[in-house]
């Protein structure tokens, strides 16, 4: 045997002399293939009103989702497969990879099969977005600010392009997640002196496990609301937007769109976390200094008020907004739109908005007494109007006003 492995050694220094006599490079040892970020120029791309507006090949050379995989007609181990080699690409590229091609169109397939994906996909899709964030934020942190060289203006270009395609993925995300359906509600309690039954440990069972589902449903909201507001206000975010007014225009409609989705899901107002991040997403936006804001005004504007046509818990989160805005021109050109909402042929049908009304009132002349004086004479004509949740509602922030 030893005299075996001489010979065999022997043989393998020979013939590497020889290949090097002969100019020959030494054989490399096999590697597995990694695989690399893209390379070449991103393509450009700019942010959709809607999703399917990307299924439709633009009329240039923009990112578009191209080739979509059939993801709802795939096995749940095939999904998991492709996020696997996803994670990678990722990886390698500092989550610039987002924007291309391949990548754009299976999130973009995964996304649009959301509802058939099983409970352990999901969370591996919005932790998997959310980290791609998280590394083009780093990667904007490390740039060389005001440099004039071609390679750096090259890099923040596509760091930007990056940065676009991530708020849209974290947009739809939490889209999906805050309209996604809790668990069934839990098993009624026992009434008092109620017997126990067998299935006492089953009840309980399942009253842990809805609430462990609940907690996750939560923490998947979350994380996709703080990269989404991430996205614009953390590090050096502000100042590669700076550089693009056109871009930030799109990204803080998007960051703003994300906050108000909210109001879609009533359970979600009552998690203390989840409200506040969607408050900064509202806020963040307008708070932002050496942009023009007034598409974005007007746009929050309407979707405060649709907010207080859309249940109880719209008039307190309005309130909210304003305070965190009071720097903002938004609390008077809210305050200035409020009379044409006001009429009393549209008030007597909508009992719920008139108790909205007054409840959003109230809250502001206690958060901002300051504005609401200073805004009196718009509101003082709303007390001719026949509604009297509305009327209750300023003579009470009057009474605030007078006493603050």
């Amino acid at each position: 045997f030893w005299r075996k492995t001489r010979r065999r050694r022997q043989g393998e220094r020979i013939a590497s002399v020889a290949r090097a006599r002969a100019g020959a490079a030494p054989a490399a040892p096999p590697s597995r293939s990694i695989s690399a970020p893209p390379t070449g120029p991103m393509r450009e791309f700019v942010l959709p009103f809607k999703p399917e507006e990307l299924l439709a090949q633009p009329s240039d050379e923009r990112l578009w989702a191209s080739e979509p995989p059939p993801v709802d007609e795939w096995p749940q181990q095939q999904v998991g497969k492709a996020l696997d080699k996803l994670v990678g690409r990722l990886l390698s590229s500092g989550g610039k990879d987002l924007a291309s091609d391949q990548t754009f169109s299976l999130l973009f397939a995964i996304l649009q099969a959301w509802p058939r994906l099983d409970d352990a996909t999901r969370p591996r899709v919005v932790d998997l977005l959310a980290d791609a964030a998280r590394r083009i934020v780093d990667g904007v942190d490390k740039l060389k600010t005001g440099s004039t060289k071609q390679k750096d203006q090259d890099a923040a270009k596509d760091l930007r392009t990056a940065a676009k395609v991530a708020v849209f993925f974290v947009k739809w995300v939490a889209e999906r997640v805050m309209k996604q359906a809790p668990e069934a509600a839990l098993p009624g309690r026992r009434g008092k002196g109620a017997r126990r039954g067998g299935n006492d440990a089953e009840k309980e069972a399942a009253i842990e496990e809805a609430k462990e589902a609940q907690k996750q449903l939560e923490r998947l909201r979350c994380t996709a609301l703080t990269e989404l507001v991430s996205l614009i206000e953390k590090g050096g975010m502000p100042a590669l937007w700076m550089a693009d007014p056109a871009a930030w225009q799109q990204v803080a409609q998007a960051v703003s769109d994300g906050g108000f989705f909210v109001l879609d899901a009533g359970d979600a107002l009552k998690h203390r976390e989840t409200r506040h991040l969607s408050l900064r997403c509202i806020a963040a936006p307008l708070l932002q200094e050496g942009h023009q804001h007034s598409n974005l005004l007007i746009a929050t504007v309407s979707k405060l008020m649709h907010g207080l046509r859309s249940g109880d818990g719209g008039a307190p989160l309005a309130a909210d907004v304003l305070f965190m805005t009071h720097a903002t021109p938004l609390p008077r050109l809210f305050l200035v739109d409020l009379p044409s909402h006001c009429n009393a042929a549209e008030l007597s049908s909508q009992g719920a908005f008139q108790r909205s009304l007054g409840s959003f009132l109230v809250a502001v002349s206690d958060k901002l007494p300051h504005i609401v004086l200073a805004n009196i004479s718009i509101l003082l004509p709303l007390l001719d109007v026949d509604c009297y949740p509305l009327r209750s509602a300023i003579v009470e922030g009057i009474g605030n006003l007078l006493a603050a």
